[in-house]
């Protein structure tokens, strides 16, 4: 007779969120993945995406390639609020106060209705806004029952505003938030579910359309799969006179977002690679989107953002600016 072999328990995943500060690696991810190393029965995603608002968190959330990794979660950790504030009130962004807060609605309900443990990590700073930015997160925690970590709030508790800008503005030092990290995971058990509520997911319905979807309408694309030292992505590279347009069964829809990949790799072209924060601002491509009537500019550099909603009515268009 056979001996008898236990079963292994399948793995349930640990999934991070965020800006830079969940993508520095002797930092939060640190903390997390020092304190999953003995624990099998976890497996720790980081889908940090450095200076990016909660927009990214929610785009992460719902591609298709990341669906059943959000299915088998054992805990949520989701950070933006520096982005969000810093988002919100510069000019690179500028991002409307109500566009901001539909987008960020529409991430808490999306989070809730996974009914897994959430935790919303909202960290110190004092650009304009960010009390206001950091409410809109604390209401939303609220009304789903997330779990939150105010460093915020902890900070002016203590009088620590200085303290936390020993690094710069945006960013604490990599000790504290590695013990963040750290006790996060040691809290796992006591973190709480959230709320039992009598609502329906009455969200938008949200839909990836990439260029292999799209008609060519003119040129050609050429598809690649681009790596880089934390992010893989199958992309398509657009040529100067590339034009694509959205499918029939898009019409109706709202672009609320663009997820571009500006590469300088292997490319004919002499593309510089950006040498500071100021470089990496500036716009590395420009996209046209068009139709019969209307025509707008949107700009794409080093970061992701989520902006307004523009319908597709007509036949809609994709190409570089000139």
């Amino acid at each position: 007779m056979k001996p008898y072999k236990k079963r292994k328990a399948m793995q349930k995943n640990i999934i991070l969120l965020g800006g830079s500060n969940s993508v520095m690696g002797d930092g939060l991810q640190k903390g997390i993945q020092d304190s999953l190393m003995n624990k099998d029965e976890f497996k720790f995603y980081n889908f940090g995406l450095g200076a990016c608002n909660s927009f990214q968190n929610f785009y992460e959330l719902k591609r298709k390639r990341n669906k059943e990794i959000f299915e088998n979660a054992e805990l949520i950790i989701t950070e933006s609020n520096v982005n969000d504030v810093i988002n919100t009130c510069n000019s690179y962004e500028n991002i409307p106060l109500d566009t901001f807060y539909r987008n960020l609605s529409w991430f808490y309900k999306e989070l809730y209705f996974l009914n897994k443990k959430v935790v919303s990590l909202l960290l110190p700073n004092y650009f304009e806004n960010y009390r206001l930015i950091n409410n809109m997160h604390r209401k939303l925690c609220e009304e789903y029952g997330f779990n939150c970590i105010d460093m915020q709030e902890y900070y002016e508790n203590y009088a620590l505003q200085e303290f936390s800008k020993t690094i710069d503005w945006g960013h604490q030092l990599s000790s504290i938030m590695q013990r963040v990290g750290k006790n996060i995971i040691d809290s796992i058990e006591i973190f709480q579910m959230p709320k039992k509520l009598a609502i329906t997911n009455d969200n938008p319905k949200f839909f990836e359309c990439t260029p292999k979807d799209m008609i060519v309408k003119k040129g050609k694309i050429k598809e690649d799969y681009l790596v880089n030292s934390m992010y893989g992505e199958q992309i398509y590279r657009l040529d100067s006179n590339t034009i694509l347009a959205f499918p029939k069964k898009m019409q109706g829809c709202c672009l609320v977002g663009l997820h571009t990949w500006n590469n300088t790799r292997e490319w004919k072209e002499n593309f510089k690679e950006p040498k500071g924060w100021d470089e990496c601002s500036l716009s590395y491509a420009s996209l046209e989107l068009c139709n019969d009537i209307h025509s707008n500019d949107t700009c794409n550099n080093a970061y992701n953002g989520g902006g307004g909603a523009k319908h597709y009515k007509r036949d809609k268009y994709i190409k570089l600016c000139d």
